[in-house]
C-alpha cells in the first residue's frame, strides 16, 4: 500500500489466495473422499445388523454400497469456494482499510511493553504469572481473541444443537411409538408374540389389571384383545391387526386419542371402528362408511361382523396408520371368541421409561407359574431399537467429522495468532523469557479462549435449541421419505440431555486447549534474531 497499490487490489489479492487455498483443499478432500467411496463403493457398508430397520425403507438390503454422481462434485467445489470467499470478505477488506505506517510500525512499541512484563517472568516464577500475561494477551487485542475462539464457539454451538437434534428425533421416536400402541410394558400368554392366535389369551384379565396397576412403578394399565383379520371394502380387502380395547384404559396407557384427524374415538360399549388415514385412503373409506371385518375364532372358526368406521386417526406415520383397526374390546371378544374377563394382552404405562425393563423382569419372576410373560419396550418394538442404533451410527460419524472440522480450525486460528505475534514472541525470548514460559503462556492462552468461545457457544447454542424445541423443525419437504420411520411425524422438537452432551463438550474444551500444543511448541523454538527481524 506504501508503494501505491489501491485497496481494491489488496482485496483482490486476499480473495485471490483464498481461491487457490479453497482449490487445494478441494482437491486434497476430492481424492480422500473418492477413494474412501470407492472402497466402500466395491465392499459395501455392512447394515446387516440393523436389518429389522433396514426393511422399514424401500428397496434397501443389508448391504449398502455408495456411488458418486459427477454433477455433485461441482456443487461441493462451487460451495468450498464460495463458502471459503464469504469467509475472507471480512479479513479482506479490513486489509484494504490498514493505514501502511500503522502495519509497518505497529511492533515498535513492544520493547518497552515487554520489559515491563518480562522482569516480572524472571524475577518470580509463580504459576499465575504465566496466566496473567496469557489474560493480558487475550485482551489486549479483542478481535484477534474473537476470532481465536468462535472456532470453539461455532464447534459447542453445532455440537449442542445436533446433539439436541438427534436426541428429539430418538425421543419422538421412542414416545410416539410407546405412545401410540405398546406402552412401556406388555403382559401376555407365553407364544403370543409371535402367534395372536386368539387361544392364547388371559384369563381373569380385570384382577391382573388390577395388580399390575398397584405396583407403584405403574402408572396405568389396559387391556386388549388383538386378532390378525382382513378388512374389507366394497372395492378391496387389507390385513390388519384388529384391537379391542377399553377406551377408559386405553387413554390412561396411550394417547392415540389424541391423533383423531376425522370422526371421533372409540366409546365404550358403542359400535364402530377407528383406522388409520393410510388404511383409510387404501380402503377409499370414510368417515360412516362400513367395513367388513373377518378374523379366526379361538376355536378356529372364522367369524365376521360389520361395522361402521366411526374415526379416522393421522399418527403422521404410514406404517402405523396402515396397520391399526380398533375397536372396543367387547366386540372384539365376541369377534374372537373369548369369555367377558379374558384378553389377550396387559399394556403398562411406567411413571419413568427407562425402568421398563427391570419391571419386565421381575414380572416375569412372579408370573412364570401362570404362563404369562412380560416384554419391555425394546423387545416388542426391534423395528424401533434397531432404527435408533443404526441411525446413532450415522450422527457420530457426523460428530466426527465436526470434531475434526473444529479441531482443525481451533488449531489455524491459534497459528495464525502466534504467527501474528512472531516478532513480538522473539523480543520477549531475546529478553531472556524461556521457551517452555512461553509455551505455557501461548497454553494459558488458549485455555481461557477456550473458555470464552465455550460460553458464547453454550448461550448461542442453547438459545438455538431453545427456540426450535418451542417452534419445531418442519421437515414436511421430506415427509414423504420419513413415513416409513416407525414413530417419526414431520416435525422435529430437539431436547438437550445432560447425560449425553457434558462428555463431548468436554472433550471439545480439551480439544481446543490441546490444539495449541503444536504452535506454543513452535513459539518456543523460535531463534529470536529471526524471529525480531520477521515482518
Amino acid at each position: 500500500m506504501a508503494l501505491g497499490t489501491p485497496g481494491s487490489h489488496i482485496i483482490g489479492l486476499v480473495l485471490l489466495e483464498t481461491i487457490i487455498l479453497a482449490c487445494l483443499g478441494y482437491l486434497v478432500g476430492l481424492v480422500l473422499g473418492l477413494s474412501l467411496t470407492g472402497y466402500f463403493g466395491t465392499h459395501g457398508l455392512d447394515f446387516t445388523a440393523y436389518i429389522k430397520a433396514m426393511d422399514t425403507m424401500p428397496g434397501l438390503s443389508g448391504i449398502v454400497y455408495p456411488t458418486i454422481i459427477p454433477e455433485r462434485l461441482a456443487v461441493i467445489g462451487v460451495t468450498v469456494v464460495s463458502v471459503a470467499l464469504l469467509a475472507a470478505a471480512l479479513p479482506a477488506w479490513a486489509a484494504s482499510r490498514n493505514s501502511p505506517l500503522d502495519a509497518m510500525g505497529a511492533h515498535r512499541t513492544l520493547i518497552n511493553r515487554l520489559r515491563r512484563i518480562h522482569w516480572q517472568v524472571t524475577s518470580d516464577h509463580r504459576f499465575l504469572i504465566f496466566a496473567q500475561m496469557a489474560l493480558r494477551s487475550v485482551f489486549r487485542n479483542p478481535r484477534r481473541s474473537v476470532i481465536t475462539a468462535s472456532a470453539t464457539a461455532f464447534g459447542l454451538a453445532a455440537y449442542l444443537f445436533l446433539y439436541a437434534f438427534a436426541d428429539g428425533f430418538f425421543e419422538q421416536m421412542i414416545q410416539n411409538s410407546t405412545q401410540q400402541l405398546s406402552g412401556h410394558v406388555q403382559v401376555m400368554e407365553v407364544g403370543h408374540d409371535i402367534d395372536l392366535s386368539p387361544a392364547l389369551r388371559i384369563s381373569g384379565s380385570s384382577e391382573l389389571v388390577r395388580r399390575l396397576q398397584s405396583r407403584p412403578d405403574v402408572e396405568a394399565a389396559a387391556q386388549r384383545v388383538v386378532l390378525r383379520a382382513m378388512v374389507a371394502s366394497p372395492g378391496k380387502s387389507l390385513p390388519v391387526e384388529l384391537v379391542g380395547i377399553e377406551p377408559r384404559q386405553e387413554r390412561a396407557v396411550t394417547r392415540l386419542a389424541g391423533y383423531m384427524a376425522q370422526g371421533e374415538y372409540v366409546k365404550p360399549g358403542a359400535k364402530g371402528m377407528v383406522i388409520g388415514r393410510k388404511l383409510a385412503e387404501e380402503l377409499d373409506a370414510r368417515v360412516g362408511d362400513k367395513l367388513v371385518i373377518t378374523a379366526q375364532q379361538a376355536n378356529g372358526d372364522l367369524a365376521s361382523a360389520a361395522e361402521t368406521v366411526r374415526g379416522i386417526y393421522n399418527t403422521g406415520s404410514d406404517l402405523f396408520d396402515s396397520e391399526y383397526a380398533f375397536v372396543d374390546i367387547g366386540d372384539a371378544r365376541i369377534l374372537g371368541g373369548l369369555d367377558e374377563d379374558q384378553a389377550s394382552r396387559i399394556a403398562l404405562r411406567l411413571s419413568d421409561r427407562s425402568a421398563s425393563s427391570a419391571l419386565a423382569q421381575s414380572l416375569n419372576q412372579s408370573l412364570t407359574g401362570d404362563g404369562l410373560v412380560a416384554q419391555d419396550w425394546e423387545t416388542l418394538l426391534p423395528v424401533v431399537v434397531q432404527m435408533v442404533e443404526m441411525t446413532q451410527v450415522d450422527f457420530y460419524l457426523i460428530l466426527s467429522v465436526v470434531f475434526v472440522v473444529v479441531a482443525i480450525g481451533v488449531m489455524n486460528t491459534m497459528v495464525m495468532s502466534v504467527m501474528e505475534r512472531t516478532r513480538e514472541l522473539g523480543v520477549m525470548l531475546a529478553l531472556g523469557t524461556r521457551g517452555s514460559q512461553l509455551l505455557l503462556t501461548i497454553l494459558f492462552e488458549a485455555f481461557f479462549l477456550a473458555l470464552l468461545g465455550m460460553g458464547a457457544g453454550a448461550i448461542v447454542g442453547g438459545l438455538i435449541v431453545f427456540w426450535t424445541n418451542k417452534t419445531g423443525i418442519d421437515l414436511s419437504a421430506i415427509g414423504r421419505s420419513m413415513e416409513t420411520i416407525p414413530g417419526i411425524t414431520d416435525r422435529i422438537y430437539p431436547v438437550l440431555i445432560l447425560d449425553h452432551i457434558w462428555l463431548p463438550s468436554l472433550l471439545l474444551f480439551a480439544c481446543s486447549v490441546l490444539v495449541a500444543l503444536y504452535p506454543a511448541r513452535r513459539a518456543a523454538r523460535l531463534d529470536p534474531v529471526e524471529a525480531i527481524r520477521h515482518g
